[in-house]
């Protein structure tokens, strides 16, 4: 998004969960692009949850669990999107961070988190489900996430724009999304406006 701001980008991907609206995105947008005219194009809604071993050896249902159960957590990095959702989710719960085994054990990327799972170093990350597979491993849903692409509004009219929108809407373009588990399209080709 600050790329797109700078104008070192045409598009930008947004996935980011604001807590007081209970919305993604939107906020993000209207904050950094302050009175500026944005389209916000739904590509996809991402499933959400909990990474755990194969089996889930554990039973981790809930993020008490994790708690109770004294299990090692693979952590998102401050700032990204998942971890402001995750750390909302234990604040709602009644749960403080220093309660989770490895809060503080930071990774920067869904596949790192799966990595983690998959070697043995952690017993429960948060991540999507689309990792959760390519790494063999269970996955607990939690969420839907929203995956949008964000550009300027003047835009919308400019061959490349109006293809993307078009392919996004279409039944091949939805095909494709859907060959990637844990991706839904039910909301793809939906349009908001920022301000």
């Amino acid at each position: 998004l600050l790329a797109l701001k700078e104008k070192r980008s045409d598009i930008a991907g947004c996935h980011l969960w604001d807590s007081q609206s209970d919305s993604y995105n939107i906020h993000q947008v209207n904050k950094i692009f302050d009175n500026e005219k944005m389209v916000l194009l739904t590509f996809a809604q991402r499933r959400l949850g909990f990474i755990l071993p194969p089996g889930n050896p554990q039973k981790i249902e809930s993020y008490f669990d994790i708690v109770s159960k004294r299990v090692r957590f693979a952590n998102r990095q401050a700032g990204s999107g998942t971890r402001v959702w995750f750390d909302t989710m234990l604040s709602k719960n009644g749960i403080s961070p220093d309660q989770i085994i490895g809060y503080d054990n930071e990774f920067n990327t869904h596949s790192e988190i799966g990595r983690v799972i998959a070697d043995g170093s952690a017993g429960v990350g948060i991540g999507l489900e689309s990792v959760a597979i390519a790494y063999g491993l269970d996955f607990k849903f939690l969420a839907l996430e929203q995956y949008d692409l964000v550009f300027y509004h003047d835009r919308i009219n400019q061959p490349p724009f109006d293809a993307l929108i078009d392919w996004i809407n279409s039944e091949s373009g939805k095909n494709f999304i859907q060959q990637f588990p844990g991706y839904e399209t039910k909301e793809s080709g939906k349009i908001r406006f920022s301000i």
